[in-house]
């Protein structure tokens, strides 16, 4: 078991990023909302096995809530880690009802268009892991 993998509904204590193995990506991920005018702004980064930086995104989605911000950040970054074909990406997030929805097969998610367009994103990577990650450990998207 690594740091922040999500055990019975809890994040395992630890906030020191650890190296992948090899062909891996780490994709941490970010979404805020303006509490002047609701616009959600997301990004993240897209880092190699090493830690190293590979690329970073961002999008500007326009008014909806902090979840679905989560969850579109989400799908842009695995979207651009599709353009760049890389084929195992480990997604990180400080939400963990996102986390949950994704990897939740019971269907029970209020946001499920998104969570169906990220499920038909993953089907184009040889492996995906969904991890929640607690805020301090997640700097590197802030």
């Amino acid at each position: 078991m690594k740091k922040g993998d999500l055990v019975n509904g809890r994040c395992e204590e630890g906030f020191k990023w650890s190296s992948l193995s090899h062909g891996w990506v780490k994709i941490n991920t970010n979404g805020s909302k303006s509490m002047t005018n609701n616009w959600s702004i997301v990004g993240g980064v897209i880092q190699g096995s090493l830690g190293n930086w590979k690329e970073s995104f961002r999008k500007k989605l326009g008014r909806c809530s902090i979840f679905n911000a989560k969850l579109w950040v989400i799908l842009c970054g695995l979207e651009v880690a599709r353009l760049r074909d890389y084929r195992k990406v480990i997604v990180e997030s400080d939400c963990l009802e996102a986390v949950e929805c994704l990897t939740d097969r019971s269907g029970d998610c209020h946001s499920m268009t998104l969570v169906r367009k990220i499920t038909t994103v993953k089907k184009y990577f040889q492996m995906v892991k969904c991890q929640f990650i607690r805020r301090e450990g997640n700097m590197v998207a802030d």
